[in-house]
Order: C-alpha cells, then structure tokens, then sequence
C-alpha cells in the first residue's frame, strides 16, 4: 500500500512547487528573487518527479537511471536556497565569493552525480529501492548541510536584526524552508536506513503551501493575489495533470478522487477563513504601523523630524519611492509643500497651483486614485468640475502619482500628502486605503501639534525680538539723558565761574 501512495505524494508535491515557482517567476516583474525563487522550485519538482518515475519504475537499471536523475535538481537545491536567502536579506554583495564557489562545486556535483563513485547500487526496502551513496555523495552531503546552515543563519540574523512587515516576512521563510530542509529525509535511505520518504514529501508539500500563504498574506515578492485563488489554481494544475502521470490505470482512480476530496474540501475551508484573516490581517498591520508612528513621533515635536518620520514610513509600509507632504499653515491657511522624495518639487507646485485640488478634497474628502478617478470623471455631470478632474488626473499621470490622500482633522484638511507608483506597479488596494484612514488621525494629530509648536516658537522669537528691540531703546534714553545731566552741571559750573 505505501509503494502505491509514495509515487502519487511524491508527484504531486512536483507539481504543486513547480507551478508555485512558476507563477512567482510571471506574477513578478522577473526580479532576481523571484527567478532564483523558480530556479529552487524547479530544483525540487526535478528531485520529486524522479523520485516518482524511481518508485513507479520496476526493473534495477531504470531504478538507478530515475535515481541518478534525482541529482539533476537536488544538486542545486542547496545553493539556490543560500543565494535566494542572501538576495532577502540584501547580503548579495558581502557574500558573492561564497556564492560563486557554491555554484561551481554544485555543477562539479553535477557530474560526479552521473558516475558510479556517487551513487551505485541499490537497496531493498519493503515500500521499494533506493541507490546506495559512495565517497562523492558523502561529500556533497556534507556540502548540502553547510548551505543550509548558512541560508538559516543569515535569515535568523536579519528577523532579530529587522521590524515590522520584513520581520514577519522573515519568520515565514524560516518556517517554510525549515519544512522544505525537512525533505533531507529522503538521503537516509541511501545510507541503508529504512525510513519510508513519505515524510519527506510531505514536508516539502506543507513548506509550498506556508510559502504561498506568506506571498498572498504578506506580499512576498510585492505579489498580491488572494490565497483561495492561488492555492485552487495551482492545486487545479495538480488534479488535471496527475491522473495522466500514473503509471496504472488504478493509480489514476486513486490519485484523481483523492485530490478532487482534497481540492473541494480544501477551497471551502480557505473560503470560509479568509474573510476572518483578512480582518485580522488589516487590524495586524494597523497596530504595527500605528506602534511604529508611535515610537518615532513620541521622540519629537519638531516640524521637520515628524514629517520626516511619517513620509518614511509610509515609504517603506507602501513600498513606494515617491512621496511628497503638503501643509496647510495655521495662521494664513495657505498651502506649503513641505516635504518632497522623488517627486519634482515644481511639478508638484503646479497640480496645486493650476488645479482646484485642495478646494476639491476639502469638499468631497475623498482620496483620489489614479485607477479610480477615469469612472470618477465619466460620471461627474458638472462641466468645471469635470474638466478640473481630467487636469488633475493628467498631472497624476505626467509625475506618475498613484495617490492623492488629505488628512483631516474636525472637517479641516491638515495636510495632502501624494504617493509615487508602488514598486510592484500595482494599484493601492482598498484594504490599504482603509489602513491610511485608520492611521490618518493619528497622523494628523502630530502635524498639527507640530505646526502649532511651530507658531509658539516663531511668537516666541518674535516676542524677543521686540523685547531686545525696547530693552535697546530704553538703554539708548538713559544714556541720553546722562549725556543731558552732565551737560547741565557743566554749564552750571561755567554761570558759577562767572
């Protein structure tokens, strides 16, 4: 019975992780995480599909072609983990001699692996065979394990080092790869070690499906795509194409109606939780961004360091390399662009300048997106209105603004502040609007009491300046009239002399 449920967990497990690394590699704009991410997946399904051809196979000399085949991905399997690690925690560079001489030995593998002095041989078990190891496999083991050390150390360094979103980021990797180091099981039995790598198979399954949770949950790799959505598409991948895979006719049965429990069961459940984690998503995040703010804005008071504080934090909450603040004054009620990253401070001059825009969010106290406002301007019936929207949204393309979000306070706009195109290029989600307007009073509040600080200061200097001014005066009239004192005496000194 186990050398008939092997074949199938072993397939399918290929399949689920050769698709999950294939939809990374589209999904993305082929950033180099996403194509080592692919490269690693691809590594796997090799090492899972010849497995399965291994287990299915019945005659000693195919056991050992599939067996060898194996090493065709697992030889890479430990370099691509390390390099994918040294890319998330931006230790490229630091590391690139390490890196390459990893990639060199993993190809001299590569050859070895097809020789007799790595692998040879076989071993009987009851649930089926496996080659037996030689000197090289002893070595490439030892190989494989310093990989994996080093990709967990460096990954641990950056969760204790890191915070906020890259800190849970980090957490799941380890969890997910901690699951797919598991599949190293599957060595024993070349060592004559009877363990069956069921366990094996298994772990690197649940390890793809904690990884597609982190890309859907958390944005791994600045993907967004729901989790029902992705784990059903690609679990669809794997009951269409299993049943053709089977070598027996009965196999196929077995495979297709337990995959199609599976999938069933499997969308209901993530259906019904979703709408739980997304609520719970929404309030995690809040209460990280609104601790973080916290934290920084509760060191000062100054103008200057608190706008600095939030636009880089939206910054790095947003994933965006633009952003600019504009400040409404307390006394003159006018506009003052305080703040600009990336953004052309004169373009942004001129959306307010020759636009109705703060006039418009100060009525309509909506925020305005670049994927909303085109229906926004189809529906608007009033000519000016319409016509300053299509200007305002013609400048939102020509400095590429994605957002336009005013900060209110008590019906008042504190501040506008304008958000550059994400580094995914998606557009702002609804969710991640809800999370600007959760965090915006808080926001407000700080510009507000740093504008108002502001005030004190420049009344203040004024105040002393006035001060010094009459305190110079005051002393100028005293020494006058000391002047006028001893001119006095001294013509008083002459009518006496007379």
């Amino acid at each position: 019975m186990l050398g008939e449920i092997l074949p199938i967990f072993s397939l399918t497990s290929a399949i689920f992780i050769a698709s999950l690394g294939i939809f990374v590699f589209l999904a993305t704009k082929r950033s180099k995480s996403a194509i080592i991410f692919c490269l690693f997946c691809i590594s796997i399904a090799i090492w899972l599909f010849s497995a399965f051809k291994m287990l299915s196979s019945k005659g000693d000399v195919l056991i050992i072609f599939w067996d060898k085949m194996v090493y065709v991905g697992v030889v890479f399997i430990p370099i691509l983990m390390y390099h994918f690690g040294l890319i998330f925690t931006k230790l490229e560079q630091k590391q690139k001699k390490i890196l390459w001489l990893g990639y060199i030995l993993s190809f001299v593998f590569l050859i070895l692996s097809r020789t007799d002095y790595f692998v040879e041989d076989l071993y009987k078990y009851s649930w089926g065979a496996h080659t037996q190891a030689r000197f090289f496999h002893h070595i490439f083991l030892a190989f494989f394990v310093l990989c994996i050390f080093l990709f967990f150390l460096n990954i641990y360094r950056y969760y204790k080092k890191t915070s906020n979103i890259e800190k849970t980021r980090a957490k799941y990797i380890l969890l997910s790869f901690g699951f797919l180091s598991i599949g190293g099981i599957a060595y024993l039995p070349a060592y004559g070690i009877d363990i069956p790598p069921l366990i094996a198979y298994l772990a690197e399954l649940i390890g793809a499906v904690i990884l597609a949770l982190a890309i859907t949950r958390y944005h791994l790799f600045e993907i967004r795509v729901i989790l029902t959505e992705l784990l059903v598409g690609v679990m669809g991948v794997v009951l269409v194409t299993l049943p053709f895979l089977m070598p027996t006719s009965s196999l196929r049965i077995l495979a297709s109606f337990i995959f199609l429990i599976f999938l069933i069961i499997g969308y209901l459940l993530i259906k019904s939780a979703y709408k739980e984690m997304k609520k719970r998503e929404e309030v995690e995040n809040f209460k990280i961004i609104s601790e973080q703010l916290n934290t920084k804005l509760a060191k000062t008071i100054d103008l200057e360091n608190v706008v600095s504080f939030v636009s880089d934090t939206l910054k790095e909450t947003f994933k965006i390399e633009k952003i600019a603040v504009l400040l409404k004054q307390l006394t003159t009620e006018f506009y003052l662009l305080q703040k600009t990253i990336g953004f052309d401070k004169k373009e942004i001059i001129s959306l307010i300048v020759n636009t109705d825009l703060c006039s418009f969010l100060e009525k309509e106290k909506e925020p305005l997106t670049d994927c909303q406002l085109p229906s926004q301007i189809e529906k608007t019936q009033e000519r000016l209105k319409k016509e300053n929207l299509k200007t305002i949204f013609e400048k939102m393309k020509e400095n590429e603004i994605s957002l336009i979000f005013p900060l209110f306070q008590k019906e008042n706009i504190v501040a506008i502040l304008f958000f550059g195109q994400k580094l995914s290029d998606s557009f702002f989600s609804e969710k991640e609007i809800n999370l600007l307007k959760a965090i915006s009073y808080q926001i407000s509040i700080s510009f507000n009491n740093s504008l108002l600080f502001q005030e004190i200061i420049k009344d203040k200097e004024i105040f002393e300046k006035f001060h010094k001014l009459t305190l110079d005066r005051a002393l100028r009239i005293i020494k006058l009239k000391g002047k006028v004192k001893d001119l006095e005496k001294k013509l008083k000194e002459k009518e006496f002399e007379i």
